[in-house]
């Protein structure tokens, strides 16, 4: 048999013993390996961030609340509290597009809630001459009194020295402007029934409301509209808290000249 045969049946009767398939890849199992040990990591991190963000945001409440405690200490209704960071987003940081106006109690501003609620927020001033009593004594009476031709108070905020107060929004705003621009179209028929919404709503606090109230500053400016076009009266910054014993009034002056 010459070495050419011998090669050939050699080769035709050759089985291959080893694979053709590439020797296995650790990396994958060494990867899964990896990824169960972060997986539960990063877990264990996101729950304990979460869990010192809901603690500090505990204290930072309890610490308000008891701020609150102290500010209406004696006052039956308490109103809703804002946190002033919430209303500081609301007014886009109180910026000047936002400002509606500026009165004796301070800058008056337009927000929107997280919520969609349009609101209009009240910030004391710090220059201004009523101090932390009146403000305290503001939320006091509005919050206690309710009636459809006075303007509705959401809430208030207490932040340190910051005081505020959140009122409904009213996008005719007020009746001065109403009837000074030119805005609105006022007949004699609607001007009667915001007079005789005015006289509801001041009626309501002399006579039927728990807590008697004199406004003693009720004017133009002060009354809003909505958008039925009925009267809400604002800005209780010069209320008068009667006691039922009084038998009269002090002349003394007050509102705006």
């Amino acid at each position: 048999m010459t070495n050419l045969s011998f090669t050939y049946i050699f080769c035709t009767n050759f089985t291959p013993t080893v694979s053709n398939n590439p020797p296995p890849n650790n990396n994958n199992n060494n990867t899964g390996l990896i990824v169960w040990i972060l997986v539960p990591i990063a877990v264990v991190v996101l729950l304990a961030l979460l869990a010192l963000y809901i603690l500090h945001r505990r204290r930072k409440r309890r610490d308000t609340s008891q701020n609150y405690d102290e500010e209406f200490w004696g006052i039956d209704t308490k109103p809703y509290t804002f946190g002033y960071g919430d209303l500081r987003d609301a007014t886009n940081d109180f910026s000047l597009e936002n400002k509606l106006g500026e009165g004796g109690f301070g800058p008056l501003y337009k927000g929107t809630l997280e919520d969609g609620r349009v609101i209009a927020v009240k910030q004391l001033s710090v220059a201004s001459h009523q101090g932390k009593s009146q403000f305290v004594a503001e939320i006091a009476t509005i919050s206690a009194v309710q009636h459809r031709n006075l303007v509705k108070l959401y809430g208030c905020c207490i932040d340190g020295e910051k005081r505020l107060l959140v009122y409904e929004y009213l996008e005719k705003k007020s009746l001065d402007q109403a009837i000074f621009s030119k805005k609105l179209s006022l007949t004699w028929a609607t001007r009667f029934e915001i007079c005789m919404g005015i006289a509801r709503g001041i009626s309501y606090l002399h006579e039927e409301s728990r807590i008697r109230i004199i406004h003693r500053d009720v004017k133009a400016s002060n009354v809003l509209i909505d958008p039925d076009m009925n009267p809400k009266i604002s800005d209780f910054g010069l209320v008068k808290l009667y006691d039922d014993k009084k038998t009269h009034m002090s002349t003394r002056v007050a509102g705006t000249m």
